[in-house]
């Protein structure tokens, strides 16, 4: 593990890998922009690509043409960037999706591209609190084909849904994070199964998924707010809290195979987490740590290529309990 790039410029909300093209791509909160940064390494600095009058909440990347896809929270919508041009400014598309069946959505937020057939999958969960354990109002949709037109995986009853990624096999997992479970949605001819995957315990949730286009591994990254963790300078401050410092609780995010159960985690030093990603090869994972009281933003870098890159979890031992094809209703 180690620290890919560190900002105080921008509060991240998500991140995308454009593998083709070689960058990563960002979103930030508070400057309304969408940024790119060199996958070599970010010595150079982000460029920005796109700015907005909105608070961006997640990006996804068309692996075939490059466009983007970016959730504006105020405008409630999914707008489109053709990154066809050969520089900024690209072609938008303010309004590519904002509602289904004459009903607007809540607030789009997490999105996600098929590998295979270029189809764009999001939730629409609104802003914090709006779909909650009380209030599960939490929907899910797809666009069929590039045609905008689109369709509901489930159009309510989640709580909270958060991060969404699809696989090579075609399957939707869809972090839900108020219930603190992953969701899958499995193709079935015309029309997707769902059921429950996987649940979690002891946390607030998971917020971000990624699957490894290699082997269907998924990786889901789990959030912990920062003031239930005890503040360092609460500690002792002599060589006795030298442990304690080294030791204190850090974000993870959990491996899990295709049949459900878990393969290992991997330790994050943030534990707020709000993105993760996997490279196209599968050797590499990205995760997002955005701490919004502080105002910075990292992004750690981990090569799984090594066996040692996950802490495996024995079979039976406690922390993470592994729900196999569990009906959701």
């Amino acid at each position: 593990m180690e620290l890919f790039l560190e900002t105080t410029k921008h509060v991240f909300t998500s991140l995308a890998l454009d593998d083709a093209r070689g960058r990563m791509i960002l979103t930030s909160a508070f400057t309304g922009e969408v940024l790119c940064g060199d996958l070599a390494g970010v010595k150079g600095g982000l460029t920005v690509l796109a700015r907005t009058d909105d608070a961006l909440g997640g990006v996804a990347v068309d692996p075939l043409s490059g466009d983007l896809f970016i959730s504006l929270s105020l405008a409630r919508s999914v707008e489109r960037i053709a990154m066809g041009a050969a520089g900024p400014p690209f072609q938008r598309i303010p309004v590519y999706a904002n509602g289904f069946e004459g009903r607007r959505f809540t607030s789009p937020s997490a999105l996600a591209v098929s590998p295979t057939t270029g189809e764009l999958f999001f939730t629409d969960a609104g802003g914090e609190g709006e779909s909650s354990i009380t209030n599960p109002i939490g929907a899910i949709y797809r666009e069929l084909g590039g045609l905008r037109q689109i369709v509901s995986l489930c159009a309510s009853g989640l709580q909270q849904p958060a991060g969404i990624a699809v696989g090579p096999d075609g399957c939707v997992f869809v972090c839900e994070r108020s219930a603190n479970r992953l969701l899958r949605y499995v193709p079935r001819g015309n029309h997707y199964a769902d059921s429950v995957f996987y649940r979690f315990n002891g946390s607030f949730g998971p917020t971000a998924v990624a699957v490894s286009p290699k082997d269907g591994s998924i990786f889901v990254a789990l959030y912990e707010p920062q003031e239930l963790l005890e503040p360092l300078d609460e500690l002792p401050q002599d060589g006795a809290g030298e442990e304690e410092r080294n030791n204190r609780p850090e974000g993870v995010v959990v491996v899990l195979g295709r049949d459900g159960r878990e393969k290992g985690t991997i330790g994050v030093p943030g534990s707020q987490l709000r993105g993760v990603a996997v490279s196209k090869d599968g050797s590499t994972v990205y995760v997002l740590h955005t701490d919004e009281a502080m105002c910075v933003s990292r992004i750690y870098r981990c090569r799984i290529a090594e066996e040692s890159a996950c802490e495996e979890r024995e079979e039976g031992e406690e922390g993470v309990e592994v729900v196999v094809n569990e009906e959701k209703r």
